[in-house]
């Protein structure tokens, strides 16, 4: 096999690796509204807004499914130790969590009612998980695992009309506990989950008081 050979082949393989790392991330929605404008939050990297937009007008919520996807770091990193389904199974079980923590946290919010179906007066919320990073695999409780760093993750969230327009979009940015790098600690499925759990928290008590102020 001569070099001429080699080239085409070299460059199918890098198309397919990164194929195989890749993953589809929610379209971000601000590019769905031209008229929004940044906000300073002292909580969220970024806060966008549509100018004349009243969010605190809407005391009915609804939330979509939340979507998932691994930071892409981490998926080349754990490529040789993590399957497909647990892969996939992380996914959903992180969704369903932060779904849990939104709802729980708007429920016990006296401003705000929790509803099931898209309405004029009802805000649509999608949040997002973006670049999820924990201690993979961390299914296997008989294996013993210390860690100095927190886990990671990027919240994508968007508030919108029944009919779909974006009124408002946060970005955040955070780790998943305020972790101390010079002490080891123990990481387990269980573990990692109270961890984003308390961000999802965190997450969700402020988009609650950002719609309620705004």
């Amino acid at each position: 096999m001569n070099i001429r050979q080699l080239v085409p082949i070299s460059i199918v393989l890098i198309l397919a690796s990164n194929f195989i790392y890749a993953e589809t991330k929610p379209q971000n929605p601000i590019t769905d509204n031209e008229n929004l404008i940044e906000r300073k939050s002292r909580f969220f990297d970024e806060f966008f807004i549509e100018q004349n937009a009243q969010l605190s007008q809407y005391t009915k919520v609804l939330f979509l499914d939340s979507l998932v996807t691994f930071d892409k770091d981490w998926l080349k990193d754990n490529r040789m130790k993590v399957s497909s389904k647990y892969k996939d199974k992380t996914k959903a079980r992180y969704s369903r969590l932060f779904n849990e923590q939104l709802t729980k946290t708007f429920e016990k919010d006296t401003r705000f009612t929790v509803v099931n179906e898209k309405a004029k007066d009802v805000l649509v919320i999608a949040a997002n998980i973006n670049d999820l990073d924990i201690y993979g695999p961390d299914d296997k409780p008989q294996i013993k695992q210390y860690v100095y760093r927190a886990g990671e993750g990027q919240l994508q969230a968007s508030l919108k009309t029944h009919s779909g327009e974006t009124l408002a979009t946060f970005e955040d940015r955070r780790e998943s506990t305020d972790r101390g790098r010079q002490t080891p600690t123990r990481a387990s499925s269980i573990l990692n989950e109270r961890d984003f759990r308390l961000l999802m928290k965190k997450w969700a008590k402020q988009l609650a008081k950002h719609i309620a102020s705004n």
